[in-house]
């Protein structure tokens, strides 16, 4: 099965997802400071707030755009933040691809074949929750530029649909961080009760045998 990082031998994987978590771990942090003038009541969680739909009584698309605009300028703040994030979205990919990728791989070779195909398919799915907080990006510097104060639901449609696409990107990314958690428990398994005899390449192989008669 064909992943998103074929191009890069097994070393260099390693070693370029092991720069970019250096990198992402740093970011956040940078980020976290920077635009924390975000977090506002109505805002309760900065930026994340307005990519998601309203929670409860806070949150919210507009409902954040409004706090920000009555704030101050915080608005061409948050605007930066999202074009900052095309950046952001490349650091937390490769990574996380790259990491399903090779716990895949160590749990193939240790004949844990349905765990080490769904990390190929989860090399995947980060690139689809990539690809998802593109253009929600997109759809929310769209509701930043049309919006008017004085009617602040004039790009609600724009709105609804980077929630729709932040919704997915989240529960994408969810799904792979629990699968890196699921892999590196059945790692510890696989070294305490031992791995299995055959790895499944050579399962593979010797299911593909005609049968001796």
């Amino acid at each position: 099965m064909k992943t998103p990082f074929d191009w890069l031998e097994k070393n260099e994987q390693k070693q370029v997802a092991g720069i970019f978590w250096i990198f992402l771990i740093l970011v956040t942090l940078l980020f976290g400071f920077v635009f924390n003038p975000l977090v506002t009541e109505a805002a309760p969680w900065g930026v994340i707030s307005f990519e998601l739909p309203p929670i409860g009584e806070s949150g919210g698309t507009i409902a954040s755009l409004q706090s920000w605009n009555a704030a101050g300028q915080l608005i061409p703040l948050a605007k930066r933040s999202l074009e900052l994030d095309f950046l952001y979205i490349v650091l937390y990919a490769v990574p996380l691809s790259i990491s399903s990728l090779l716990a895949a791989r160590t749990l193939l070779d240790k004949g844990s074949c349905a765990l080490g195909k769904a990390g190929i398919i989860m090399s995947w799915v980060v690139m689809v929750a990539a690809i998802s907080d593109g253009l929600e990006n997109y759809f929310l510097l769209s509701v930043i530029a049309g919006f008017d104060p004085l009617v602040p639901t004039a790009m609600a449609c724009m709105a609804k649909l980077a929630n729709l696409f932040a919704i997915m990107k989240f529960v994408l990314l969810l799904s792979v961080v629990l699968y890196l958690l699921l892999a590196f428990l059945e790692k510890i398994v696989l070294l305490l009760c031992g791995p299995a005899e055959r790895s499944c390449l050579q399962k593979s192989a010797s299911g593909n045998k005609p049968a001796v008669r």
